[in-house]
């Protein structure tokens, strides 16, 4: 029985909302809404490539040169402190002592 009351309670309400909506407008989009949201997709479309007439800014280019002189050059100074005669010799004391680990070691993985 109480769930009987209770149907009737949801579809009285259901019948209640759609009802309110019958005196609804329908609503009307503003003149030329669709062309400019074309025009906006068409904008993200566009391709962002340099064309072959246009040129790179003088700025942009000699920000990017100074970036890659100094990525090298960070390079070049790393690869010098990492070679010097010390590390090499470091290097081959240490290789040679882990050989005799490694002849002696178990790679049994089972």
């Amino acid at each position: 029985m109480k769930n009987i009351i209770q149907n009737s309670e949801k579809e009285q309400w259901k019948d209640n909302v759609l009802s309110s909506l019958e005196d609804m407008k329908r609503t009307e989009a503003p003149p030329f809404l669709f062309t400019r949201i074309e025009a906006r997709i068409r904008l993200y479309e566009m391709p962002t490539h340099l064309a072959a007439n246009e040129r790179v800014p003088v700025l942009k280019l000699a920000f990017g040169v100074a970036c890659f002189v100094l990525l090298c050059g960070i390079n070049i100074w790393i690869v010098s402190q990492t070679a010097s005669p010390n590390t090499v010799q470091q290097y081959q004391t240490s290789s040679a002592q882990a050989a005799p680990i490694l002849e002696t070691a178990d790679f049994d993985l089972y």
